[in-house]
């Protein structure tokens, strides 16, 4: 019995994705080493122990592989610059807290939402101490005091987690200090091949 939906049953050719991703890292190996011009398709299928035929399956010309490889590079690349701007804009926004609360000698806190440990790509600004905090509506790029990074822009972006010193909340006291101890983290991934 399969413990993974996701495995498949011994035997079975892999799923489609899986082979079109598998053959366009083998396609990308082989034209890196030998060249666009002096590979073909018998080379692509002899190193992933496929029939010609069968790589005629899921793509029909040497061409075909080279665009799918060309578009994959392009979208991993955008999807980096993706990310970073979702970062910088998070440390901008932090800075920006720490500049307000000095200004402004209150407490100013950023509460990243997460669901079980996941960063849920929005958080929010409060004004005040912990008893008694109120939405800062009016915040810079935010909806009514939330700053989401799910919009059209980010949709790519997957940013696994953010955790400052146990805490998913960076508050930041009268005089911009920062009440941690220690820095924090945010964590992205990025995948080179995707299926589609």
């Amino acid at each position: 019995m399969l413990k993974n939906n996701d495995a498949r049953t011994p035997g079975r050719p892999p799923k489609e994705a899986d082979q079109k991703n598998r053959i366009l890292l083998e396609a990308a190996k082989a034209i890196t080493s030998v060249g666009y011009e002096q590979c073909n398709l018998q080379d692509i299928a002899n190193a992933i122990n496929l029939s010609r035929p069968a790589l005629y399956h899921y793509f029909s010309t040497q061409q075909e592989i080279f665009t799918a490889i060309a578009f994959t590079r392009t979208q991993s690349g955008l999807n980096i610059i993706q990310e970073q701007i979702a970062i910088d804009q998070i440390t901008n926004d932090i800075d920006l807290v720490r500049s307000m609360a000095f200004a402004s000698h209150d407490t100013i806190t950023i509460q990243f939402s997460t669901t079980n440990g996941e960063f849920d790509k929005s958080y929010s600004i409060y004004r005040g101490p912990n008893s008694n905090r109120i939405l800062i509506s009016d915040f810079p790029n935010s909806d009514g005091g939330i700053i989401s990074l799910d919009n059209y822009r980010m949709r790519g972006v997957e940013i696994k987690s953010i955790n400052f010193n146990n805490s998913y909340e960076l508050q930041f006291i009268p005089l911009g200090d920062c009440d941690l101890t220690s820095e924090g983290s945010i964590s992205t991934s990025i995948d080179l091949f995707t299926s589609g």
